[in-house]
């Protein structure tokens, strides 16, 4: 009886010990107040930083332009075998400049840079004509360099001239057109090289009325043609008041 008792005392004091140890928890822990929100760890505090301070991405919604909107000429207009891709330009008040090459890399010294190739081959070649090192080879393609807007003058004589020659019969062609807003073409004239030896050749053209955008190209008829030291010149500009 008396070992039973002794046991239910051992017991009953296990208890209180406890009891009392997690009062004291309870009353030291401490506790976020009353209106308050518990403070982030330093690693959440340090992933939202990173968070706020990273680069955002824009989409924007806007589409990009440079300059107006180029209208590309129908091909009806440009004729059957014209491929032109000349954007339309808008006319100038200041008169072309008399005298002074307005082709870009006439002599392809610097590749083909400022021609636009539509086909397949547009490629230098050496040598070039009689006494140039360069030249360069056309073939299944249509080459082409608009003017500059300050180029294009109406009623202006431009001449036109260069060095071409034909491989394997086909016809050359070296050709300046031009026309209105819209893209419709009010001209179109070429020089068509057809011999294998280099040839020098040119042509007058008078801008017509209305005329606000011109290109100059180069054509083959599906052999290899070869064109060097080409130049277009205002000859003529028309007189301002």
């Amino acid at each position: 009886m008396k070992l039973r008792l002794k046991g239910m005392g051992l017991v009953f004091w296990g208890l209180l010990v406890v009891s009392l140890a997690y009062i004291v928890f309870l009353t030291t822990a401490p506790r976020a107040e009353s209106g308050q929100t518990a403070q982030p760890s330093a690693t959440t505090s340090a992933v939202q930083s990173d968070l706020a301070s990273a680069p955002k991405t824009v989409v924007s919604t806007q589409p990009t332009t440079v300059g107006d909107t180029p209208a590309k000429p129908s091909s009806s207009a440009a004729g059957s075998d014209s491929k032109l891709q000349g954007v339309t330009l808008v006319s100038s008040s200041s008169a072309a400049p008399v005298g002074q090459n307005l082709i870009s890399n006439p002599r392809f010294e610097s590749g083909t840079s400022a021609w636009k190739l539509y086909g397949k081959i547009f490629a230098v070649v050496s040598p070039g004509h009689p006494g140039h090192a360069r030249a360069v080879k056309v073939m299944n393609a249509w080459v082409e360099q608009p003017l500059p807007v300050s180029s294009v003058e109406a009623g202006a004589t431009y001449a036109l001239e260069g060095w071409g020659r034909s491989l394997s019969g086909a016809v050359c062609k070296l050709g300046f057109l031009g026309g209105k807003g819209g893209g419709v073409l009010l001209f179109n004239n070429r020089i068509n090289f057809t011999g294998s030896a280099w040839e020098h050749k040119s042509l007058t053209q008078i801008l017509p009325t209305d005329t606000i955008w011109a290109v100059v190209y180069l054509q083959d008829s599906g052999k290899e043609c070869q064109f060097d030291d080409l130049s277009l010149m205002v000859r003529n500009a028309v007189a301002t008041h």
